[in-house]
């Protein structure tokens, strides 16, 4: 292949480059708008969404505290329904005995009416069958003022025992949707950039937009009032100060215009990255291809390719064998996040791509956990796979035992059977019960942990070693057993931090180590690398550094109670919850978090659930002040966690309503997770109380 072919050919593929990327702009403008106005529709239908589910709940909330405070139709056709409308706000309130007889009104004329003669009154009379409690319609004219529109909600007594039916006016509602207008222009949005502006269908004054420019008219906004669609399918562009070009989608809600807005640069922002990318990709691959056609020619140049890519090769397989021994590793923290009674953590930091450090952690049986620390002699591929044979080891001998000193004895028995290489390794093992704190270990050869008791003030676990293990097969180790206390840390290290160096050549040694333990925080490990690093100051790391820190918080204090489910006994829940709460003197700030998001949890268990009974179990953890909900029902499976989360981007239809309830109750928890257990519901709620 001549030079001159080779130029020519890559001047041919510069030109094709250039194309492909105005071809791909083309088409992708057309698709992003296409899908912006696909984003605006969804947008305008989660608004009226959004809406209806706020009227409603306006009125099931206040109706049920009629429903409460009355107890039965009968008390409350005997009570002053004009005063409960004063009390609620409510336009309308009917009671409606268990044969559909409105016996009482604030409407005169309709008492004694059945509610069987009318279509639109006859739909609430599912109210009696006894499993319908709450039934809503859409704004639609009174039957009893055909000239006004109401929105009404029915509420059921126990059983299905009569109903109350209460109904607001629309120019009820209309009062109120410029508070609720502003909430949702300053926290919603359309994409990233897009917004919504609610102004008067009559007037076209804004009542709300991002900026509070309220009192203006759309036409001040630098909106062509003229050219908005009656069509509220349509899609249409205006061109708004600043010279923005805008697709915006209007709608008319209770007297109000509700227009959505996004930019032309929202739509094209995606568009852009997508063709960047694809430039990017084609430009390299372009870049690769130019290269071999000029260099095919030149022998040395492909040898210095295969020198590299020998180099390469080595540098992944050493990449693949780090990454091997990183995942036999346990290194998702926190390991146990449903175990209140203590917290581990463990990290290592090699001094090559691999090492002969390992620590690791695992259950026994429901009331023993092992954790251990071992330091491999020597450095490189040889230790890491005498490491790799020693974790194995000890933890498949350590599933038919519970004593650390005889897992230690048979694992080295094990370990220096066919040693040919004379490896060794420290380890240094504990078997904690949880429930009591008794910590049992065995020392085979390891450097002492240091136990940071509760009150900050520091112990070393100086109990007489045994010998390393692999050395000889006949060598005999010995358990010993300490009591940890709620609060209390144990902290366990290999040689690598002890004899990390400065470069003056000094040693880190154990008093720094010691002091670095009592000065750290609740992270250890963390602390006491960060201090090890400046105390190097630079210095190249001459060994693995290895740490595991194990905090005992203790048993927690647990309470329940057990409640049938219905809408009634959710006071009886949140209540007990109360109770347990300010008896441990929790801040009201936090009382009411929890309680908020205890009766989003209760009201998804009645409503979804289908179970008889519930029991809330609280269980505290006064060291650490973690609190813990579990709601326990009989129902059912159903997962409130598979529910997704509100998103403005997802169409409407692909979205469940529940979604603000379970994303409430996440916002206000630390953590929320969900299991089925013993044909049983468990949703745990945990919550940590910060000073």
């Amino acid at each position: 292949m001549s030079s001159s072919f080779a130029h020519r050919l890559v001047i041919g593929l510069c030109v094709l480059y250039l194309v492909a990327i105005a071809i791909i702009w083309r088409v992708g403008s057309k698709y992003a708008a296409r899908q912006t106005e696909e984003l605006l529709q969804s947008a305008q239908q989660d608004l009226i969404v959004t809406l209806n589910d706020y009227l409603d709940h306006l009125l099931v909330a206040n109706a049920l505290k009629i429903i409460n405070q009355c107890g039965s139709y009968e008390v409350a056709a005997r009570s002053d329904l004009t005063e409960f409308c004063k009390t609620y706000g409510f336009d309308e309130i009917n009671v409606v005995d268990i044969k559909g007889i409105e016996i009482a009104s604030t409407v005169p004329i309709i008492v004694g009416k059945d509610m069987h003669r009318h279509p639109l009154t006859a739909e609430f009379l599912k109210l009696l069958d006894g499993v319908t409690l709450v039934y809503t319609q859409k704004l639609r004219p009174s039957v009893s003022e055909p000239d006004k529109r109401f929105k009404y909600c029915g509420v059921a007594f126990k059983r299905g025992r009569g109903f109350i039916q209460v109904g607001y006016e629309e120019e009820h509602f209309k009062q109120g949707f410029p508070i609720i207008f502003r909430t949702l222009t300053q926290s919603w949005r359309i994409g990233h950039k897009g917004y919504y502006i609610f102004a008067n269908a009559e007037t076209n004054a804004v009542v709300s937009e991002p900026q509070n420019r309220i009192g203006l008219t759309l036409s001040d906004l630098g909106f062509d009032v003229k050219s908005i669609p009656d069509d509220e399918n349509t899609t249409f562009r205006q061109v708004l100060p600043g010279n923005i070009c805008c697709l915006c989608r209007s709608t008319i809600f209770a007297g109000h215009r509700l227009i959505a807005v996004i930019p032309q640069n929202e739509y094209h922002r995606n568009l852009s990255l997508f063709v960047a990318l694809f430039a990017v990709i084609l430009f390299l691959f372009l870049a690769f291809l130019s290269s071999l056609l000029l260099s095919a020619a030149k022998s040395n140049e492909q040898l210095k390719a295969f020198i590299k890519e020998r180099q390469d090769r080595m540098h992944k397989e050493m990449q693949v064998a780090q990454t091997i021994q990183s995942s036999a590793l346990p290194c998702v923290f926190p390991p146990y996040p449903n175990i209140l009674e203590f917290d581990i953590f463990a990290q290592m930091k090699t001094a090559k791509q691999v090492g002969g450090d390992f620590y690791d952690f695992f259950f026994l049986d429901n009331d023993h956990i092992a954790f251990l620390i071992a330091d491999v002699s020597g450095k490189g591929i040889p230790a890491a796979m005498f490491m790799m044979t020693a974790k194995t080891t000890i933890r498949s001998i350590a599933s038919s035992s519970n004593a650390p000193a005889d897992i230690l004895a048979k694992a080295n028995a094990r370990l220096a059977e066919n040693n040919e290489a004379d490896m060794f390794v420290t380890v240094w093992l504990g078997i904690l019960d949880p429930k009591t704190g008794i910590l049992t270990y065995s020392n085979a050869g390891h450097n002492f942990p240091i136990l940071k008791r509760t009150n900050k003030s520091i112990e070393w676990i100086r109990s007489k070693p045994s010998l390393v293990l692999a050395a000889m097969p006949e060598a005999k180790y010995k358990s010993f057993e300490i009591t940890l206390r709620p609060g209390d840390t144990l902290f366990l290290y290999t040689d690598g931090i002890t004899e990390a160096v400065n470069p003056a050549l000094e040693l880190f040694g154990d008093k720094r180590l010691e002091d670095a333990v009592a000065k750290a925080s609740s992270h250890i490990c963390t602390d006491v690398e960060a201090d090890v690093l400046k105390f190097a100051n630079g210095a190249e790391q001459a060994d693995d550094m290895t740490m595991l820190s194990l905090k005992y918080r203790g048993a927690p204090i647990t309470r329940e109670k057990t409640v049938p489910v219905s809408l009634i006994t959710m006071p009886d829940v949140s209540g007990f919850l109360g109770e347990v709460l300010h008896a441990a003197d929790c801040p009201q700030k936090f009382i009411s978090e929890l309680q908020i998001a205890n009766d989003e949890i209760i009201s998804n268990i009645v409503k979804f659930s289908g179970a008889k009974e519930v029991t809330l179990r609280i269980e505290h953890v006064p060291v650490v002040n973690i609190w813990r909900l579990s709601y326990i029902d009989d129902g059912s499976a159903w997962n409130p966690m598979t529910v997704a989360e509100p998103d403005t981007t997802t169409p409407v239809e692909d979205r469940h309503i529940r979604g603000l309830g379970v994303l409430l109750y996440k916002k206000l928890a630390d953590q929320v997770r969900y299991v089925r257990e013993n044909d049983q519901n468990v949703i745990q709620l945990r919550k940590t109380l910060r000073e």
